[in-house]
Order: structure tokens, then sequence, then C-alpha cells
């Protein structure tokens, strides 16, 4: 009985650990309104940027120009960052710490002063 319950147990810790090794994310923003939307834990790379997508149109009345900008993939973070001037940047990496990194050396290539308004993780 403990063998079974053992081997039981190691199964459910594999199937979970399975589960969330193919986690996605994304994020999109649309061009006229810099309004964005977001996705995490989602099955797929296509379903993250489907859900960022939508997210995004709604958030900026269905403008009709929202574009994914990235998407990220097991337990890693995204963030966006933009300035007051509509740059922006979006970046990934390890950790919230990492993921503002990227946006906000992305956004300062475009132009000054940028901040991040928003990260997320798998």
């Amino acid at each position: 009985m403990k063998w079974f319950l053992l081997i039981f147990m190691s199964s459910l810790t594999l199937n979970v650990n399975a589960i969330q090794d193919d986690m996605y994310g994304s994020i999109a923003i649309s061009l006229s309104t810099a309004h964005y939307g977001y996705s995490i834990d989602q099955a797929s790379q296509g379903k993250a940027e489907s859900v960022a997508m939508n997210a995004c149109e709604i958030q900026s009345n269905y403008a009709g120009d929202c574009k994914a900008l990235i998407w990220f993939k097991n337990q890693t973070c995204g963030a966006i960052a933009v300035n007051k001037d509509g740059d922006f940047g979006a970046g990934y990496g390890p950790g919230h710490e990492g993921a503002r990194n990227a946006a906000l050396d992305l956004c300062h290539r475009e132009g000054p002063n940028c901040e991040v308004i928003k990260s997320m993780c798998n």
C-alpha cells in the first residue's frame, strides 16, 4: 500500500509539473490609444496572444489596431513600459525585475522617461 501511494503521489507531481511547464502569457498594445491587454497561464502561445489581443481591443474601445508585442512561456514574466510621448517597450525575463528591466530597456531605445505600467508572471 505504501508503494502504491508513493507511486501515485509521484505521478501527481509529474503531472502538475507538466502542466506548469506549458503556460504562456502575452502583451498586446493599441498603437493609436496606447491601451494594452495581457494574458497569463494560457495553454498555448496562440491562445495567450488571442486573449491579450481581445483584452487590448476592449480596453482601446475597439480601436482595431492592437498588436501582440511579446509572448512568454513557463515561469517567465512579462512587462510593458511607456512614456508620455507614446513610446513603449515590452519585454520578458526571469521574475518581475527581469521583465521590468527588459521593458524599460526597449522603451528607452524609443524615448526618455519610461515607466513600467504593468508586469505579470505565469
